[in-house]
């Protein structure tokens, strides 16, 4: 990908590492702009996109982490 001007102001970065041979990148501020957050992940020949997002309310009747 080229440049990319995030349109609400947030900074793109790029980590790159080398794992068992193959590199791996994961990129954020790239994608994704609406999502409270957003990365590609590049391994090999494989390119995945992430996203994630969160409330600041809970809602009723949701609950993620039951036993």
């Amino acid at each position: 990908m080229g440049d990319i001007i995030h349109p609400f102001g947030g900074k793109t970065l790029v980590f790159e590492t080398e794992f068992c041979g193959r590199k791996l990148t994961i990129e954020t501020g790239k994608v994704a702009f609406l999502a409270d957050g957003g990365v590609l992940v590049r391994y090999g020949d494989t390119v995945i996109m992430g996203t994630a997002q969160v409330s600041n309310q809970p809602r009723p009747g949701i609950e993620f982490f039951r036993c």
